[in-house]
């Protein structure tokens, strides 16, 4: 039996470790384009105050694919064929399943006022987010201590930007 899980968050890996304590036999792919590693999402600003470095949030050992048997498909899913029982991913061949879980989260709505969408002005929801913020406030990675200064991100700014 094939099961594909579409997302590498807390139901995704989940999901699969579940699935493969109860049939160790089952082939178990599991596609995200995110992260490498399982990581904990609510644990991200954390890491951005600089209280615990990026490896404090991942709660499993980075061999958890390997060891429980998982094949790992980093690329975004991108389509569904119910007929053929295939997904689609970016860069690379179908993925073919006899059971699928789609456990790929949300996406922050897109900002409501006027600047949402200028540079500088971003989300903080994703790995890829927590990295680009990383960059702008702090210069780079946080790799916890003090907290920063919370108002680093004002002092650069120059009146008028985002």
């Amino acid at each position: 039996m094939r099961i594909v899980i579409i997302g590498n968050g807390v139901a995704g890996i989940e999901a699969a470790i579940t699935v493969r304590n109860r049939e160790p036999d089952w082939d178990i792919t599991i596609i995200s384009e995110e992260s490498d590693h399982f990581f904990s999402r609510t644990a991200l600003m954390w890491v951005m105050s600089g209280q615990l470095s990026h490896r404090c949030i991942e709660p499993h050992e980075r061999d958890l694919y390997a060891r429980m048997g998982f094949r790992r498909v980093r690329a975004r899913a991108t389509g569904l064929d119910t007929e053929a029982r295939t997904v689609s991913v970016s860069g690379g061949e179908p993925v073919a399943y006899d059971r699928l879980l789609i456990a790929c989260g949300s996406r922050p709505r897109p900002s409501p006022w006027s600047g949402g969408d200028l540079p500088g002005v971003g989300h903080f929801v994703t790995m890829q987010d927590l990295e680009w913020l990383e960059r702008e406030v702090h210069g780079g990675p946080s790799h916890g201590g003090r907290p920063p200064n919370p108002d680093a991100h004002v002092e650069r700014s120059e009146v008028g930007s985002p």
